[in-house]
């Protein structure tokens, strides 16, 4: 875990190290804008059709033509940063992958455990090729479904797969980021709340 004005090659560090990083409380005007903007869509679309999307879950892609507070999330200072010196050590130049909202409902259950960088054919472990930012735009906690994060699993071999003890939850509060890079095993928790 980070303060906002921690320096990115600090964060970029950890996330290299451990596979993820916290900062708190980074954003939380342009959170709450983005709240206001997407809330809109979200509450338009429909839950997930498939297990691993959450029977329970809303999600929208397309961020950028629908908010301008999500914009400037993209093109935050510090998250340009990272992503400069945690993919620029081994590519030229990098680019934006995806943007989505995800709204996980009361009982929801956790999604499976997986690697977003299983995109490309690596193996594990391997130089990062993706680096991830999750907004918090409301508060993460362990009973509203946090996402699961599993420290150091960027190192570990394909075969390999955590033990219960091993996996963590990023809490944080709304305005807050997660990073986490490609080989970094995560999944969104068990909404257990009413929230």
């Amino acid at each position: 875990y980070f303060t906002a004005d921690t320096e990115s090659r600090i964060i970029a560090a950890a996330l290299l190290d451990d596979g993820y990083a916290i900062v708190e409380g980074l954003a939380r005007n342009l959170t709450d804008q983005a709240e206001q903007e997407l809330a809109p869509h979200i509450n338009q679309a429909p839950f997930g059709h498939s297990e691993f999307l959450g029977a329970k879950t809303r999600r929208i892609g397309g961020l950028p033509g629908l908010s301008t507070a999500a914009q400037q999330l993209i093109i935050h200072p510090l998250v340009l940063g990272v992503c400069g010196k945690v993919l620029l050590k081994q590519c030229a130049r990098f680019q934006l992958n995806f943007t989505g909202i995800m709204q996980l409902h009361p009982g929801e259950k956790a999604q499976v455990l997986h690697r977003d960088g299983l995109l490309y054919p690596f193996q594990q472990p391997h130089p990062p090729t993706l680096v991830q930012t999750m907004w918090a735009v409301t508060d993460f906690t362990r009973e509203n479904g946090a996402t699961m994060i599993v420290p150091e699993s960027h190192l570990w071999e394909d075969q390999r797969w955590p033990q219960e003890k091993e996996i963590q939850s990023a809490e944080m509060p709304r305005g807050s980021v997660l990073f986490y890079q490609s080989g970094t095993i995560h999944g969104s928790g068990e909404n257990c709340s009413d929230q």
